[in-house]
């Protein structure tokens, strides 16, 4: 019985918070894992009522951004929509290089400051109004061991 209690636990557990966010907003990031060089994907999609996306938070990194892609999808995110990435301190590792992002078109940028991260990155969309609008963002990622 007590298997059986746990089992039903750890269902509810994964189950119930994916119906609550599903009304909501999201953005997943996977990781590749690959050395020297990791490809950071973040899948975001956009609110349902309002189109804003979440701000979401890396693992901590070691290492220099290369560049940075991204894809807006079927339903693109408001024309020329922001996105920055800001270190633990606060600064954007791109100094503005992904800002006014096209609707329309795949666009790569590389960062317009150093690239150095020594922490964790997070992504900030800003200026997107499009209800359940949909992007993917990749980062190709140096790893400094």
């Amino acid at each position: 019985m007590k298997r059986f209690s746990l089992i039903i636990a750890i269902l509810m557990f994964l189950f119930v918070p994916a119906c609550l966010w599903a009304a909501g907003s999201s953005c997943v990031i996977t990781y590749s894992n690959t050395v020297p060089v990791e490809k950071i994907v973040f899948t975001c999609t956009g609110d349902d009522a309002n189109g804003t996306f979440p701000s979401v938070e890396t693992k901590s990194l070691h290492g220099w951004i290369l560049a940075v892609e991204t894809n807006p999808g079927s339903t693109g995110p408001t024309d020329n929509y922001d996105i920055v990435y800001n270190t633990s301190t606060g600064v954007d590792v791109m100094g503005g290089n992904t800002m006014n992002r096209d609707v329309a078109n795949t666009e790569r940028a590389v960062p317009a400051v150093s690239g150095w991260v020594d922490g964790t990155i997070t992504q900030v969309v800003t200026n997107a109004s499009v209800n359940s609008a949909t992007f993917t963002s990749t980062i190709w990622f140096w790893r400094q061991e």
